[in-house]
């Protein structure tokens, strides 16, 4: 839910280009609620289907691939290796290499998760 006024941001600057969103099994009630339109991929962290899903994805050859999470993460990392979007961009974290784009993340402790990702 923390990422869709980002990408309807994103959305309403670039009103032509092909936005997609992946989200884990955990948040697929989220779909029907986005207010926008846009390509939805599912992560069920099951390999056989997953391995389908970003293969479908990479076929899409998607300029910029965010992720938004702002703890380091193994599962992003490869997510977005299998995704091959041409530029990645992130937010600071131990697991930064993956970025051509490397956001500042400010302070765990001062500020909320919420204002972090935005």
């Amino acid at each position: 839910m923390m990422s869709t006024f980002l990408i309807g941001a994103f959305r309403e600057k670039y009103p032509k280009s092909k936005i997609g969103i992946l989200l884990g099994k955990n948040n697929v009630a989220v779909f029907p609620l986005l207010p926008f339109d846009c390509e939805k991929y599912l992560y069920s962290k099951n390999i056989i289907a997953d391995i389908k899903e970003l293969r479908k994805i990479r076929r899409e050859k998607f300029d910029y691939a965010i992720d938004m999470t702002d703890k380091a993460s193994v599962t992003s990392s490869i997510l977005l290796s299998f995704i091959g979007a041409r530029v990645n961009v992130g937010i600071a974290k131990e697991n930064d290499v993956m970025y051509d784009i490397v956001v500042p993340r400010p302070s765990q402790m001062e500020v909320h998760i919420t204002e972090r990702v935005a």
